[in-house]
């Protein structure tokens, strides 16, 4: 029997972004790190135009520009992005101050 406390596999930060298209209808994306969210946004920015590459520099570099692109493509819904950090105590994550969202 080993006495040696089992670390978790949980990243210490969840990012998040809450898609809410409707009442009833929201789908929440949970990732690992700031860049999988960003990329995330990207590639389904992406999907509304006819070839990857249109999305402008300064939209690419802002990921507060680029939820607010996302957001008016999918309008009406509501784009929330979220950060969570982890209370290993409790063993749950519970949200940072820093939420932004696009109506």
């Amino acid at each position: 029997m080993s006495a040696t406390a089992k670390k978790s596999a949980a990243p210490k930060t969840l990012y998040s972004v809450i898609t809410e298209y409707g009442p009833g209808q929201t789908v929440a994306e949970r990732f690992p790190d700031r860049m999988a969210r960003t990329a995330s946004r990207i590639e389904r920015a992406e999907h509304f135009f006819t070839s990857p590459g249109h999305i402008p520099k300064i939209v690419l570099a802002d990921e507060q520009r680029l939820v607010a692109l996302v957001a008016t493509l999918l309008m009406p819904a509501t784009v929330t992005l979220t950060k969570s950090m982890l209370n290993e105590d409790e063993g749950v994550y519970r949200p940072d101050s820093s939420v932004f969202s696009i109506r």
